[in-house]
């Protein structure tokens, strides 16, 4: 997979909506597993209603396939709030900037991948995220409003959910709200924001960190939680520093020393 512009392939979206995906055969890798593409078009907003979803069983496909049976389960990858054009030979899924509400199952989402367009919210209540049961949320260009946002909700000990998506940061520092709960009845998985791309405005590729000594410090992006103990509520944020640009003053004190450095060599 990877970004493409969407102008490459003419493709007409709003200023927000130039995240594209081209499909590869990695999303189609498990036994069994399809490409799914919310649609809305059961009209209830549910997760486990399939008229909600089209579908797509193999990277060729270039028209979806639309049954009450087929929803999202496991290992299937899921593009909420993308558009699907298939053009040259490929798939391509470009994010839109479409206000779209999602109510999740109560426990999420298997094992799979969840691509989030601009402006989607995955909702639920008396949710969680099972043992073992490992989840990757892909938020784009982190250019939205995304969000996970439950109520009471279980993280189970042996569950990671991992955040995806590329930052292009424009300000010193970032942060984004990635989940949030009001009730967090068990906080005993594991949060991973491994995945995520982040790159500052002068190009430097940050580092991610889970090093109480690094977070907080320019160059790393981390993971921030509210959590508080069991009942309270919770935000899992993430957050970038970008490394500084040299001061003027700093260029010249090197620029002094190399002099020096070049007068001593002579």
């Amino acid at each position: 997979m990877k970004k493409t512009l969407v102008a490459l392939f003419a493709l007409a979206a709003s200023a927000m909506a130039d995240y594209t995906i081209v499909t590869d055969n990695s999303l189609y890798t498990n036994p069994g597993a399809w490409v799914y593409v919310w649609t809305g078009n059961g009209n209830n907003g549910n997760w486990d209603t399939g008229y909600n979803w089209n579908h797509y069983k193999s990277v060729d496909d270039d028209s979806p396939d639309s049954t009450n049976d087929n929803k999202p389960v496991n290992a299937d990858p899921a593009f909420i709030g993308y558009t699907f054009d298939y053009v040259a030979g490929s798939q391509i899924l470009t994010a839109t900037n479409e206000a779209i509400t999602v109510t999740t199952p109560t426990w999420m989402g298997g094992n799979g991948r969840v691509y989030l367009g601009s402006n989607v919210t995955l909702l639920g209540n008396n949710n969680g995220y099972s043992a073992n049961q490992s989840i990757t949320y892909h938020f784009g260009d982190f250019s939205g409003t995304s969000v996970i946002s439950m109520g009471a909700f279980w993280m189970q000990g042996g569950a990671t959910v991992n955040f995806a998506g590329e930052v292009t940061m424009t300000e010193n520092e970032f942060s984004y709200t990635l989940f949030t709960a009001s009730n967090m009845a068990q906080n005993s998985g594991t949060w991973n924001a491994s995945g995520v791309s982040v790159v500052d405005a002068n190009g430097n590729i940050l580092t991610y960190t889970t090093d109480k000594d690094k977070i907080g410090t320019a160059g790393y992006y981390w993971l921030e939680s509210t959590y508080a103990g069991q009942g309270s509520s919770n935000s899992v944020m993430l957050v970038a520093k970008a490394i500084p640009e040299p001061t003027t003053a700093t260029l010249s004190l090197l620029a002094l020393a190399g002099l020096a450095a070049h007068r001593r060599r002579r």
